[in-house]
């Protein structure tokens, strides 16, 4: 078990900072600028950057548990698969929290109320998601493929019903 990078042609083992082996990854991307991110089954992401690693603890502001795959639209929102739904985030905040911002990450969560049917995406298997021609991202669920089109998504400030509590943030797939 473990994360390990090529360094001069020797392998080398990428540890916590604790000395740890990094044994629960799921999977990995590649930023724009260069940092290796790491989707784990530990309710956190991992950020490989200038030789060192820095944890994102979901709970500031995300659901889910494990992230399984992560893949970017055309707007630079990363959308990842997890297995509380679909997470659409900036990774602009996500870096922040990795640098030691304290501050929500905001996300938002997709799943079966905005017509997933399973929020549960796969695992186990790579890739869970990836992105078509036309900028359509796919996801694999526990009940089949999940398409959402980035274009169309829009952020709904009310709840069904039309009553909105504070603090809360619903979304529509819907045009």
């Amino acid at each position: 078990d473990g994360v390990y990078r090529a360094a001069e042609g020797v392998l080398e083992e990428i540890r916590a900072p604790t000395g740890e082996s990094i044994a629960d990854v799921l999977c990995f991307h590649v930023d724009d600028v260069g940092d290796v991110w790491m989707g784990t089954s530990s309710a956190e992401l991992l950020r490989w950057c200038d030789g060192s690693l820095d944890r994102v603890k979901l709970s500031i502001g995300l659901t889910a548990h494990s992230v399984h795959g992560i893949v970017r639209d055309d707007e630079g929102f990363w959308w990842m698969a997890t297995d509380r739904g679909v997470v659409r985030a900036d990774p602009a905040d996500l870096a922040a929290a990795a640098d030691g911002a304290t501050s929500p990450i905001r996300g938002q969560v997709i799943g079966t109320d905005d017509g997933m049917y399973s929020a549960q995406c796969s695992s186990g298997r790579q890739p869970v998601c990836g992105r078509s021609g036309n900028g359509s991202l796919w996801f694999a669920t526990t009940k089949g493929a999940t398409m959402i089109d980035p274009a169309q998504f829009r952020l709904n400030d009310l709840p069904p019903g039309g009553r909105r509590a504070a603090g809360q943030l619903y979304l529509s797939l819907r045009a």
